[in-house]
């Protein structure tokens, strides 16, 4: 029965690891680790039970961040391409749109 729990905790924390999706990422890696956790605990490993009730709280400190802090994103229409924002925006980014820019159009342009 034990060895059941410690694969189940192992597969949680390998699937964590395979999400695109960082809170998915947190929350199944939170159940893998206290899980795992709690294998160590029960078997008496108490450097398994240390490590993964670290990377619980761990999981846990950043789920309550993640939560919490609110991300605030709007795309703004450009009704005149000569707005003063716009010609800002363009000059403080200007190196760094002609170094994507050109890294693209190199990407496409290379042949397989």
């Amino acid at each position: 029965m034990l060895e059941i729990i410690g694969y189940c905790g192992s597969v949680l924390i390998a699937v964590s690891l395979m999400m695109k999706s960082m809170r998915k990422l947190r929350w199944i890696n939170l159940a893998g680790a206290s899980t795992f956790a709690t294998y160590g605990l029960l078997l008496g490993a108490y450097p398994v039970f240390v490590l993964n009730g670290f990377i619980t709280l761990v999981d846990i400190y950043y789920i309550f961040q993640m939560y919490r802090t609110k991300d605030y994103f709007e795309i703004l229409e450009i009704k005149n391409p000569q707005a003063a924002f716009l010609n800002r925006f363009l000059a403080f980014h200007c190196e760094d749109i002609k170094t994507f820019s050109l890294r693209l159009i190199l990407k496409k342009t290379k042949t397989p």
